[in-house]
């Protein structure tokens, strides 16, 4: 594309004029242009390539191939993107180093000094990031609605991912579901959403794939419950941390939404 054309003239200037002994990008369109200088690149998934149908490619799409050939090492956030990239690249696993993502939550130190004058005062279960594709939103949806206490009792609230487009509002009156228990904050903001960890019974994340899956390192670091799906990097992340479920499972998801909510209420009685 035209953006990617430019990001690569701007790019290979901003390399010449500082002159770096190393180079390291996660921009795919990169080349090394100059091939003494050792090139790192880091991958974070290969979506593009598994979901090609989605982003109208054909299933050979490639888009990383001619990068991967010019590194001189490779570093992906997780032992499965090391094995996607593997199995659609044949690229040598001597190459190849895993190093898993911080957690940048770390630098809140104290919750209460935390300016945000949002007023919480309902129950609610937290979804973040994009509700398009593969993220699987909407088997969250089907399976809030099934409990009819749950659904009463609760809302879901959307962190990140923009507005909620005329499709999903159309998708969500389909399922008879009042948009009013469907709660968006479109826009990125770490404060806004430390706080709704904070205070959410859990986060719910049902991917059908993922490189990594940083809402969940994010929630485990501040004691927010995690009910999350149970493919690709996902259980590699959360260990035993987290209930896990099938993300083609409404039943299974609804079963831990159910738990959770019975943990929490029988930790109450016993203060």
């Amino acid at each position: 594309t035209i953006l990617n054309q430019i990001n690569k003239f701007a790019s290979n200037i901003i390399i010449k004029k500082l002159r770096p002994q190393i180079l390291h990008t996660t921009d795919y369109f990169i080349s090394n242009t100059d091939k003494n200088k050792p090139l790192v690149v880091t991958v974070h998934d290969l979506i593009h390539e598994i979901f090609h149908e989605e982003f109208a490619q054909k299933k050979d799409y490639r888009p990383k191939k001619k990068i991967l050939d010019f590194a001189d090492h490779i570093i992906c956030v997780s032992e499965n993107t090391k094995q996607d990239l593997i199995k659609f690249y044949n690229t040598n696993s001597k190459k190849i180093s895993v190093i898993y993502h911080g957690n940048s939550f770390a630098n809140f130190k104290n919750y209460s000094q935390i300016n945000n004058e949002l007023k919480l005062n309902f129950k609610y279960f937290l979804y973040t990031g994009s509700r398009k594709r593969y993220k699987n939103f909407f088997s969250l949806i089907d399976a809030f609605k099934k409990n009819k206490q749950i659904y009463n009792d609760y809302k879901i609230i959307c962190f990140g991912g923009g507005k909620l487009l005329n499709s999903e509002k159309k998708r969500l009156k389909e399922k008879n579901i009042d948009q009013n228990k469907i709660i968006v904050f479109p826009l990125n903001n770490d404060n806004l959403l430390y706080k709704l960890y904070k205070n959410a019974s859990a986060l719910i994340y049902p991917s059908l794939y993922e490189g990594f899956g940083m809402p969940i390192v994010e929630a485990m670091s501040l004691g927010c419950p995690v009910i999350c799906s149970n493919v690709s990097s996902l259980p590699e992340v959360y260990g035993s941390a987290a209930l896990s479920f099938s993300p083609l499972s409404e039943k299974e998801l609804l079963n831990n939404i159910e738990n959770t909510i019975r943990a929490k209420v029988s930790s109450i009685i016993k203060l």
